[in-house]
């Protein structure tokens, strides 16, 4: 009987519609109802009606031909599309009488029905009675208002998609997968209708302004854009028939387009836009124009700081525009760059800085002292990160010189381990009193010194409380003053020292009651190697570089805690992926002492005393990427990760390709007579790492021995130790010669080249002769005195294969020949491979010449460094040795492409090997 009654209200004339409804209010529909604001609201409106019964059944399914006849109602004053009984019926179960018959007949004259979308064809079923999906809705809705030229649809985009994006479906709760109910019906036709009078906001909707950019500089287009934003977050076009206007505040300094919301800004300033949409407003926004970032202003405190350890230098970073005026909006980060000396801290909290942080265009930070004087750091700022700023072409990073000089004669300085000291039990902080003014010469006379205490602690550890203390100090080295807390007794400890006829600051440490250690403190301190230590390693020369590493514990309030046992520390680091080498040192005085030492082999642990752990790093070859060490704490059970920077020191060497420390007249060569051959000198540190430095000279001449070849040098062969050649050094540290061979002479020569003074040179000797003996051309081999055939695969190089095995897969491309020509033979599958010379006949050669390798992308293609091979570049990465020599193992680490060059330094041509290769995904 309810399909009846269906039927029977369906079969009403359409203006019945309207006059069938008396009143809203359905038995079955409930004020919080799904759909009941709609329900009633299009009741009342004569779109919809109830059963007879009086209910609306909101959860009955709609069919096609019910929601038909309902939008047709609702679009009529929009479309002019009304039903009509006129006409021949179209489709076989729409027929005369049905209820749906004259909607059908209407929407078909109309242009409604699109049988693609459908999937119906005049002469069959429309399916009147079948239940309509989301999809029959969205087809019947646009092309009804695309005929009313209300809409036009995307090409590509199917309807109900399209519908979506308009909000058709903004509210609607399908069923059984995208099924309609009546209720759900009733929302989507409401949805429609505001569609229709540009209203689309439904409840819980909210137009959201946003802009490509809140923080722009002069002449900087903005694009305004808007949208609906749900209460859930999802976000949906406005309807393209709302009416959406822009407004902005100030238009002194700025132009909008109001018809496509694009602001274009002229002068700095700040501007406020807002928009609405249908009459509802949104949330304005404000955008500020700011002068571009030109440069950033550093100044400092003071350019000078006495290196006792402690001093800090207060330095401010400004944003500036091309006028010198702080762009005051500024945000962002800015790295630091690395200190061999001093080291960054916080001004505040003296915690160590790597990169500093801009607020309101300006960042602080300090320079904390380090204990060598008479020399200076630069200070410089790089990888300048703006939020939102984009800085001008021509932004220079900004960098200034700080300059460390030796503590004065008359002054005494106390520097304490640790800020805090623990008060649980009666606890050591280790004072260091120094003396100053003797520079790096030699140690003073012992003088004695007088040490007050007061606050909570002793300079003793139990027993009567003993406050007040004498010692020697020796000018020029540290003495360590015991200052002991006092248990259970908090308070500021001060410490004052007397000392005729000298300065002395008095210092302060805070006993506090600390927890359970829980994490580890890692502080890394830049510093030379110099006299003032008693105990460095005599393989460190003065002046070399590294880094002291001090190692503490805290409790979880950051308290520095000593263990109640020694604590033992294990340390690990990544250098040989980075492709660098570092070396570890114990630590006495604060400087290396005792053997070099790998990672592993270091035994170092928390001290029971002083709560500290020291140890030094120092660079042994100079890697592509910073390494990062790796500390576990036996006691906590933590582990701390910290970076670790590679510093060259001062150059001591001047060391010609091919020698190194170890070996310094180990470089040979076979030149052809009649050429000119280069010999190229590097400036190396007492490490044998690389130091670029401009302008240092370097002498060249003959050993004594001899020059039989009589070859010449700037028009000479009477170059001598007591009277040299003096070439200076370009910025990458290197100083060159050009030697003529004469021709026809034959024989050999020795060139020697040294820093002035120096008694350790570094040689080269070279054995002339003709070209048969002469290398003109490179191959690459198994064997170092014979040809076999290597060839390029033609296939990518598989991940963590060597470069031997690759050459020994499937035949492709020949490797190397006569001045990187071709080779034959078979390939050989062989691990170890050699860079054979060839004559100009393509015969190999005995010859041992100095031979370069470069990696372009050590992170594809990386080469493991061995004891024949030294590294010497950064990036490209480059390794050094000979020809008779095994290369060192080249390995596939990464997926990507590299460029592997091999190059025979002997010969002024330079015969090389180049290949591109491509290392497979894993």
């Amino acid at each position: 009987m309810a399909g009846a009654a269906v039927l029977v209200l369906m079969n009403l004339a359409p203006a019945a519609f309207a006059q069938s409804v008396t009143g809203t209010g359905y038995a079955d529909l409930a004020q919080t109802s799904y759909g009941a604001a709609q329900i009633e609201a299009l009741t009342a409106a004569g779109v919809l009606h109830g059963f007879a019964d009086g209910t609306f059944r909101p959860n009955m399914l709609i069919t096609r031909g019910q929601w038909l006849a309902y939008m047709m109602n609702a679009l009529q004053a929009t479309t002019q599309v009304s039903p009509s009984g006129g006409g021949k019926g179209i489709y076989r179960d729409v027929r005369p009488g049905s209820f749906a018959y004259a909607y059908v007949n209407a929407a078909y004259q109309a242009g409604w029905i699109v049988p693609s979308w459908l999937g119906v064809k005049a002469g069959g079923d429309f399916g009147i009675n079948q239940v309509a999906s989301t999809g029959d809705v969205a087809s019947l809705f646009v092309a009804a208002l695309k005929k009313a030229g209300q809409l036009t649809l995307p090409k590509g985009v199917t309807p109900l998609t399209y519908a979506t994006q308009l909000g058709i479906f903004r509210g609607f709760h399908p069923v059984h997968g995208m099924r309609v109910t009546r209720a759900g019906a009733a929302v989507i036709l409401e949805n429609i209708l505001n569609y229709t009078n540009g209203t689309l906001l439904p409840s819980g909707e909210t137009p959201v302004l946003t802009v490509s950019a809140t923080n722009v500089s002069p002449n900087t287009v903005v694009q305004l854009s808007l949208a609906l934003r749900s209460v859930n977050g999802q976000t949906q076009v406005i309807p393209a028939n709302a009416n959406v206007t822009y407004a902005l505040d100030n238009q002194t300094g700025a132009v909008l387009d109001t018809y496509s919301g694009t602001l274009i800004v002229t002068q700095p300033g700040t501007y406020t836009v807002t928009a609405t949409v249908d009459g509802v407003s949104v949330a304005p926004l404000t955008i500020t124009a700011y002068a571009q970032p030109a440069g950033i202003d550093l100044s400092s405190s003071s350019s000078t700081l006495t290196a006792n350890g402690q001093a800090l230098d207060t330095m401010t970073a400004t944003i500036v525009d091309s006028t010198g005026q702080t762009v005051s909006n500024a945000a962002g980060t800015a790295d630091l760059s690395a200190l061999q000396y001093g080291s960054y801290v916080d001004p505040t909290t003296g915690a160590p800085l790597s990169s500093i942080q801009f607020v309101n265009g300006v960042a602080t930070f300090a320079v904390k002292a380090g204990t060598t004087g008479g020399v200076s750091d630069t200070v410089s700022l790089s990888n300048v990160a703006l939020s939102g700023t984009a800085l001008a072409s021509t932004f220079v990073d900004p960098s200034t010189t700080i300059s460390y000089t030796w503590p004065s004669a008359n002054a005494l300085t106390l520097s304490p381990t640790t800020a805090t000291v623990s008060d649980n039990q009666a606890t050591e902080d280790a004072v260091s009193a120094s003396v100053g003014g003797l520079g790096m010469s030699a140690v003073g006379l012992p003088v004695l010194a007088q040490f007050t205490l007061s606050g909570p602690a002793s300079f003793q550890a139990g027993g009567s409380l003993m406050q007040t203390f004498s010692a020697y100090v020796v000018p020029g080295v540290p003495t360590q003053i015991p200052v002991w807390s006092l248990p259970l007794q908090s308070g500021t400890i001060t410490l004052d020292a007397s000392l005729s006829g000298t300065v002395v600051a008095s210092t302060t440490i805070t006993a506090v009651a600390t927890g359970a250690p829980t994490s580890l403190v890692v502080n890394s301190t830049p510093s030379t190697v110099n006299a003032m230590g008693a105990a460095q390693e005599p393989a460190l020369p003065q002046g070399s570089p590294f880094t002291l590493y001090t190692v503490s514990l805290s409790d979880a309030a950051g308290h520095a805690v000593i263990p109640a046992t020694s604590d033992p520390l294990t340390l690990t680091d990544n250098a040989a992926t980075a492709g660098g080498t570092i070396a570890y040192y114990a630590v006495a005085n604060g400087q290396p002492t005792g053997p070099a030492l790998s990672a592993s082999q270091v035994q170092t642990a928390i001290s029971a005393s002083t709560g500290l752990a020291q140890f030094a790093v120092v660079t042994t070859g100079v890697g592509a990427v910073s390494p990062q060490i790796t500390l576990h704490d036996a006691l906590t059970g933590t582990e701390k990760t910290v970076g670790y920077s590679y510093a060259s020191g001062i150059g001591v060497y001047a060391m010609l390709t091919g020698d190194t420390p170890g070996d310094l007249n180990g470089a040979s060569s076979s030149v052809e007579e009649g050429q000119t051959v280069t010999y190229a000198a590097q400036l190396e540190d007492p490490n044998g790492n690389p130091v670029q430095a401009a302008g240092q000279t370097i002498d060249f001449y003959f050993a004594p021995r001899g020059n039989s070849a009589e070859v010449t040098v700037n028009g000479s062969s009477a170059w001598s130790q007591a009277a040299p050649l003096a070439v200076t050094t370009n910025a990458q540290g290197v100083a060159s010669v050009s030697v003529t061979v004469p021709q026809g002479k034959g024989g050999d020569f020795q060139l020697v080249a040294g820093l002035p003074g120096q008694t350790n040179v570094s040689e080269v000797t070279a054995t002339v002769g003709s070209s048969l003996y002469y290398t003109t051309g490179l191959a690459l081999s198994s064997s170092p005195y014979a040809l076999n055939g290597m060839v390029w695969p033609t296939t990518a190089m598989p991940l963590g294969q060597t470069l031997g095995s690759y050459l020994g897969s499937a035949a492709g491309s020949s490797v190397g020949g006569l001045s990187g020509g071709a080779t034959s033979g078979n390939s050989s599958g062989g691990a170890t491979l050699y860079a054979v010379p060839l004559n100009s006949g393509g015969s190999a050669l005995f010859n041992h010449d100095p031979l370069e390798i470069v990696t372009s992308n050590p992170a594809v293609l990386a080469v493991t460094p061995s004891t024949m091979w030294t590294q010497m570049g950064l990036l490209p990465v480059q390794f050094l040795g000979n020809t008779a020599s095994a290369l060192p193992t080249i390995t596939a680490v990464g997926p990507g492409t590299a460029t592997l060059t091999f190059i025979d330094l002997a010969n002024p041509t330079q015969p090389r090997i180049t290949e591109t290769i491509t290392v497979g995904a894993p």
